[in-house]
């Protein structure tokens, strides 16, 4: 490995330090919140996918299910759907 590349590979690893550093943030955060503040947030697109996702694994029954299908949904995923978004 050259010296060039070593910086660059040290370059992304610091990166990607980072990035988990700031995630890592985001879900404490989450969790400073009530139930009420994260399902707030939620509805208002202020939380991160990762957020969605840690909240849903830890708390399945706090996060909002509903449905277009009968079938169910998370809430935060529906959200999404073109159908939910009038866009089918």
């Amino acid at each position: 490995m050259t010296s060039q590349s070593t910086v660059a590979a040290l370059g992304q690893l610091t990166q990607l330090a980072e990035r988990r550093r700031r995630e890592q943030r985001k879900i404490g955060a989450l969790w400073a919140m009530t139930r009420a503040d994260r399902l707030a947030a939620m509805r208002e697109g202020r939380l991160s996918l990762a957020q969605l996702r840690v909240w849903t694994a830890a708390f399945p029954d706090e996060v909002l299910a509903t449905s277009l299908t009968g079938t169910g949904e998370l809430y935060w995923i529906l959200c999404q759907t073109p159908e939910y978004l009038g866009d089918d």
